[in-house]
């Protein structure tokens, strides 16, 4: 059976690859990581300034150098399992060595909206045994571009980043949050909110919300990252938990979707069908699909906030049940098996 799982990509806190990290040795596995963002700053020059001018103009030279690198620890690693996630700058040729001395199985995870696509991943495609999507959506182009197998598998929670159990309250220190990055189509949304109800407490933090053009919400914003366990207790002490997804994620669901329902909160959540028939409106969650039903979406919160306890409560068991990243791994343990 195999039992060695080698994960190439970032491994700072709250990323994806630690959540699969963690889950696979929860799992019974022998986990390695290996930061491939790392292993490149070793070889740049300039310092912090030259790894900034490759993230926009890669040098070729230090991608090479850290891929000599990686190829020799996956060398002395020989994991039965190599899952390279979105962001890793591995080439062709070091996927192409591995195949041709050890029997890995080589899985790409592709987290990311397709126009971010990489060319690390499109160039290994022919080399890779199974491609995983967060969005089913997106299959159908892997398959058309080369992908010899593929699979959705959409994000999930990591409880020991977030959970905290859903409960009933009757007061909380704000009506509305939101923590993330600015957008302009997330203050637009939280304009519309604020237009409609000035008089909700709100709570807004991320980065460049400094750029953000309506005066109100810019004084009451902070540019603060917010992760983890500071994220959770946000999110439970927030009557409404805004969730603005990127339009260039639809029509798949971000991470923050399986966050704030891991931390107990009442999601208010843009359109993402291929979760839609899973986490069912005013079910699980509230969903909205425009700026002109928003506020109406709102109201129904307001005027039905013993139904909205019960519905964040139903939420948080399916997510248990059934979408953490443990169930993400024994969906992986199954297809790896079957890969020739």
């Amino acid at each position: 059976m195999d039992r060695r799982v080698l994960i190439a990509g970032e491994t700072g806190n709250h990323c994806l690859e630690m959540s699969y990290y963690k889950a696979f040795l929860d799992a019974g596995y022998e986990v390695k990581l290996y930061d491939t963002k790392n292993a490149i700053k070793k070889y740049t020059r300039l310092g912090k300034l030259g790894y900034r001018i490759h993230q926009f103009l890669p040098v070729e030279t230090w991608i090479r150098k850290a891929n000599k690198e990686f190829t020799e620890e996956v060398k002395l690693f020989k994991p039965d399992i190599l899952i390279a996630f979105t962001g890793a700058e591995i080439l062709p040729g070091s996927f192409a060595y591995i195949k041709s001395i050890l029997p890995t199985k080589i899985i790409w995870y592709w987290a990311d909206p397709l126009p971010n696509l990489s060319r690390y991943l499109y160039q290994s495609l022919p080399l890779v045994d199974l491609v995983a999507s967060y969005s089913s959506s997106s299959l159908g182009v892997f398959s058309r571009m080369g992908a010899r197998l593929t699979c959705w598998l959409p994000f999930a929670a990591d409880l020991d980043a977030h959970f905290l159990k859903a409960s009933t309250k009757k007061e909380y220190a704000y009506d509305i949050s939101f923590i993330g990055s600015w957008r302009p189509e997330r203050e637009e949304a939280l304009k519309t909110i604020f237009e409609n109800f000035p008089e909700l407490r709100f709570r807004i933090s991320g980065p460049y919300w400094n750029r953000c053009n309506f005066i109100p919400l810019r004084r009451m914003s902070s540019t603060k990252s917010i992760y983890g366990k500071k994220l959770s207790e946000i999110v439970q002490n927030s009557f409404l938990n805004l969730n603005v997804i990127d339009r260039s994620n639809f029509p798949a669901v971000n991470m923050r979707f399986f966050e704030i329902i891991a931390a107990g909160g009442l999601e208010l959540c843009s359109a993402g069908p291929e979760m839609e028939g899973t986490f069912i409106n005013k079910a699980h969650l509230l969903y909205f699909n425009s700026q002109e039903n928003l506020a109406d979406v709102v109201q129904y919160a307001l005027n039905n906030r013993d139904k909205m306890e019960e519905i964040k409560k139903a939420a948080q068991q399916l997510l248990c049940e059934k979408h953490l990243y443990k169930h993400r791994v024994e969906t992986l343990k199954s297809l790896i098996t079957n890969l020739n």
